[in-house]
């Protein structure tokens, strides 16, 4: 902590002391060293001693002067978050001369030896004395930039690179990885990844809002809302990337020489989908982190807590199940055989309303003919059905 304190006497101050008393979140108190120092000391070079400590200071602090000095806490991480406060005392040291309360017996004796008195009758002494103690209450919460903030991050990573090399590899073997693959069919109603990612992102800001306060044990507040957003911004920023990079491709058909249709490589997609897992992983590891803020604080058993975790490893391992078929799910419709009946219906229904039109204008004058709109609607049906298909969001 950092203190900026001014020396409201006349007197220089010769030595500051500062005594810390830290209860835990339970109210228990927790043992803790302390050192005082000037500003910008490494660590390694204060001395911390328990509870109470002093700095004697090089030169005097002269009176009405501001001066500032760091004051060094050492506890146990676990306790954290804590409470308590700091007792900052001074102390003045001077010599004055010695009390005068026997002064005129001195003279008297002196005057009947014949010796005069002397101008002082004994050496100065040395005289310590403090000031009031200054108190102020403190709370001991997380730093800013905790290694916690890291364990979402770095394990979102971790599967989506293991994601990602297990996809290529299989897919290689396949021989699909630059196949070209239609856009993606994305539907907030049947996405598991989306509803999954974006529900538990909604949860970590209501348990980070309305449950556990600023006082945390992990992170704080805002590290909570900050991940659970960045999470939730990759799956919406990761599909988009793959329709932006999609280029228009050729796909042959029966029905007419070729189907042009926006797609992009398979490799291209694997890449896309990677961020969505590693977005869905360190989601759910941020709310089982939230979750474990409320377990902390005693509203949530060890019990419940395991089940929910155990909830949340099921949910990651069929999130990595869906993500892995996603694309043989693809080539699978893409080469089924309704796909390819419905095109070659529609496209003999086409050609027999064309040769009726001008029966059916002959024969029933009143009736309205088949005009080229519903023609137009027909290749419409049979273009949609000949296209290569659209593989659902995981």
């Amino acid at each position: 902590m950092h203190l900026d304190l001014r020396n409201d006497g006349p007197a220089p101050l010769s030595e500051l002391c500062a005594s810390v008393h830290l209860s835990n979140n339970d109210g228990s108190h927790l043992d803790t060293a302390v050192a005082l120092s000037v500003p910008n000391v490494k660590e390694g070079s204060v001395k911390f001693e328990p509870a109470k400590t002093c700095l004697e200071l090089a030169s005097p602090w002269q009176g009405y002067q501001s001066s500032s000095f760091d004051l060094h806490l050492r506890t146990e991480a676990d306790s954290v978050p804590a409470s308590g406060f700091v007792l900052i005392d001074s102390a003045i040291k001077a010599k004055e001369p010695p009390q005068k309360e026997h002064g005129t017996n001195a003279r008297t004796a002196g005057a009947q030896g014949g010796t005069a008195p002397s101008a002082s009758s004994g050496s100065e002494i040395d005289c310590v004395s403090h000031a009031k103690p200054l108190a102020r209450s403190f709370n001991l919460l997380p730093s800013k930039d905790p290694y916690y903030l890291y364990l979402p991050l770095y394990s979102g990573l971790i599967v989506g690179f293991i994601y990602l090399v297990a996809a290529l590899i299989y897919d290689a073997k396949k021989g699909w990885l630059g196949k070209p693959m239609g856009g993606a069919q994305w539907s907030f109603g049947t996405s598991f990844a989306t509803n999954f990612t974006v529900g538990t992102g909604l949860l970590s800001l209501v348990l980070g809002g309305s449950v556990i306060t600023d006082a945390l044990h992990y992170m704080t507040k805002t590290h909570y809302v900050v991940l659970s957003l960045f999470f939730a911004a990759i799956l919406l920023i990761a599909p988009a990337l793959f329709t932006f990079f999609s280029r228009p491709h050729e796909f042959p058909s029966k029905g007419n020489p070729v189907v042009v249709a926006p797609a992009a490589p398979v490799w291209f997609f694997l890449l896309t989908s990677a961020l969505m897992m590693g977005a869905v992983v360190g989601q759910m590891f941020t709310v089982g982190l939230a979750m474990d803020e409320v377990r902390y604080r005693g509203y949530l058993s060890y019990g419940t807590f395991s089940v929910f975790t155990i909830l949340l490893g099921f949910a990651g391992i069929g999130a990595f199940a869906a993500a892995i078929g996603v694309v043989p799910a693809y080539f699978k419709q893409k080469d089924t055989p309704e796909q390819r009946q419905h095109a070659e219906k529609l496209g003999s229904l086409k050609r027999r309303a064309v040769s009726m039109r001008g029966y059916i204008a002959e024969a029933a004058p009143v009736q309205e003919p088949l005009n080229d709109d519903d023609i137009h609607l027909l290749d419409h049906l049979i273009d949609r059905e000949q296209a290569p298909p659209k593989w659902t969001m995981f």
